[in-house]
């Protein structure tokens, strides 16, 4: 079983390539369980704590009220969750995402760094990362063996989801999920 955000999840297998969320319908299938899929897992791009942390920075986050059976504190923890849930991620070799910008302990660095950038801004920087590992460019030896490991099918599907990823629109993203948790709780009316 993985985990996901602290959760313990089971999916059947992604496939090299494919774009998503840990929610979508198309990506879902066992975001980082390792074992049912030949070393894939599911990378956010930009990372899910740099995408947390931004949405928090945001006003419309900062100004969230109470609404219909919510409060503030759990609309705010609906967004961190929704942000981590549904933020667009690629599925990749486990290795080749460790050896990636954000890849490993790496993550716990680049976020606080990358705050002065926009969501777009930053996908495209681990993108282009992607890219110089796929193509073999400048590669240090542990980053050659990586990329030798993952086969030339496999290559050209992350290549074509990495196009996919560069058409995300993440200011809307925000937006969605925000208007998504602030939705009132419906309630059911008693019949008489």
């Amino acid at each position: 079983m993985a985990t996901v955000a602290g959760t313990f999840i089971t999916r059947p297998d992604i496939e090299c390539g494919s774009v998503g969320s840990f929610q979508s319908e198309s990506a879902t299938k066992n975001a980082t369980d390792t074992e049912k899929n030949e070393n894939m897992e599911r990378d956010h791009i930009p990372q899910s704590k740099y995408m947390v942390k931004k949405i928090q920075k945001t006003q419309a986050y900062k100004s969230i009220v109470k609404v219909k059976g919510k409060s503030p504190t759990q609309i705010r923890t609906c967004v961190d969750n929704a942000v981590v849930n549904r933020a667009p991620t690629i599925a990749l070799p486990v290795d080749m995402h460790a050896a990636g910008r954000t890849g490993g302990s790496k993550g716990r660095d680049t976020w606080k760094g990358d705050m002065k950038s926009t969501p777009k801004q930053v996908a495209d920087q681990d993108i282009k990362e992607y890219r110089r590992l796929l193509k073999g460019e400048n590669l240090a030896p542990d980053e050659k063996e990586v990329m030798d490991k993952v086969s030339d099918d496999c290559k050209k599907d992350i290549e074509k989801g990495l196009q996919k990823m560069e058409k995300e629109k993440f200011n809307n993203f925000f937006k969605k999920v925000i208007d998504k948790c602030k939705q009132p709780v419906k309630t059911k009316r008693k019949r008489k």
